[in-house]
């Protein structure tokens, strides 16, 4: 007769639980990102509040500023994973550590720069503005650090909801670059530095993000192997897990408070209790359901970085050009206006569009009223070239 396996009961809530991820190096990244992006898109010439040459400093300032509210909402990230904000002042201590923090970085970035009052106030309000623009960034990433809780430290589910911290911060970040496409085509024709530190930025988000996703589906394959195999392990409720021997091979999907075992029968049936030769903790349907979320989550995050440099690819084109310089020329630039209609011209002679060659010639007509005299001589050509046809 086979005697019983071992008894010793635990609670499986005994089992630790993950902690919440350290939030001061995510939002210190973030904040740095911020206020790269920040001055790229605030310097273009549509808005034209901030000058070149100030994005490390603002870098610098505002990734200073995030680690600071990051490591004072680390506070208010709860252990477990009730909700994005566990605790109720965290969303509040969110937004207004977030306004402080981008106050006071755009208020020292302008005053370094400038050494003047009005522009230590100017970076005050962009700081504040910039803030509330990147609030959703900041959300997500304290929301994937506080679902990081939820799951027993050393399991499937734990490592997963790490990746998905810094996927998400890497995919959000990748997605913020989309502001400053405008400087690809103000690099060429309007004076500004290309984004080239941003469109790199995109790239390591996207290998991130990529690498993210083939770790979940690589755990999910793992796991869907588990839930199959399952039902060759035996009922191990009541059994010692943390008395067991740490030599025994265990995975522990990290939710759930199942144990299950596999045992063998000692050297001598009738006098020795059978052994544990393997442990199997957590329930592996609620795990599945888990990484199954993740990897969806990772595809989405995976197709927006992609789209995201594709975003960048296109904006490098002179369509983005053309598009760039007439919307120039409609805010009354009329060198915009010139720079469009070369454009056009160009590709109307290469392509022998009629519309393509009216098109360039109402901009050269633009340019010429504003004085652009090579302009009122490129009318006089294309209204020949468009009378021959």
């Amino acid at each position: 007769m086979t005697p019983d396996p071992p008894s010793a009961s635990i609670p499986s809530d005994d089992a630790p639980l993950g902690s919440s991820r350290s939030l001061v190096l995510p939002f210190a990244l973030v904040g740095a990102a911020a206020g790269w992006i920040s001055v790229v898109f605030l310097a273009n010439p549509f808005v034209g509040l901030a000058c070149l040459g100030e994005e490390p400093l603002a870098a610098a300032t505002t990734a200073i500023a995030g680690a600071a509210l990051g490591a004072w909402l680390e506070r208010s990230v709860a252990r477990t994973a009730a909700g994005p904000f566990p605790d109720p002042r965290a969303g509040r201590r969110l937004v207004m550590g977030a306004l402080v923090a981008g106050a006071a970085s755009g208020a020292t970035a302008g005053a370094i720069e400038f050494r003047a009052a009005g522009a230590a106030f100017v970076g005050l309000l962009s700081g504040i503005g910039c803030a509330v623009a990147f609030l959703p960034v900041a959300a997500l990433v304290v929301a994937a650090a506080a679902r990081a809780a939820r799951a027993r430290m050393g399991s499937i589910v734990a490592a997963s909801d790490r990746r998905a911290v810094w996927s998400i911060l890497a995919v959000t970040l990748a997605a913020a670059t989309l502001v400053t496409l405008p400087a690809w085509p103000a690099s060429v024709d309007a004076g500004m530095d290309p984004p080239t530190a941003l469109l790199g930025l995109a790239t390591v988000a996207t290998v991130a993000a990529v690498a993210a996703l083939a770790w979940d589906i690589a755990a999910s394959s793992k796991l869907e192997r588990v839930a199959r195999e399952a039902a060759l392990f035996d009922d191990g409720a009541g059994l010692d897990v943390r008395g067991a021997d740490r030599a025994v091979p265990r995975l522990d999907l990290g939710l759930g408070g199942e144990v299950r075992a596999r045992f063998a029968a000692g050297p001598v049936a009738y006098r020795s209790r059978p052994r544990v030769v393997a442990l199997l903790l957590g329930d592996a349907d609620i795990a599945r359901d888990a990484l199954r979320r993740a990897v969806r989550r990772g595809t989405v995050g995976v197709a927006v970085t992609v789209l995201t440099l594709l975003g960048h690819t296109a904006a490098r084109t002179n369509e983005a050009r053309i598009a760039f310089d007439e919307a120039r020329c409609g805010g009354g630039n009329p060198h915009g206006c010139r720079a469009a209609a070369l454009l056009l011209e160009a590709a109307g002679r290469e392509s022998g569009s009629a519309r393509t060659m009216a098109r360039a010639r109402a901009l050269h007509a633009r340019a010429c009223a504003a004085r652009y005299l090579m302009s009122c001589d490129a009318v006089e050509d294309i209204d020949a070239i468009l009378a021959r046809r």
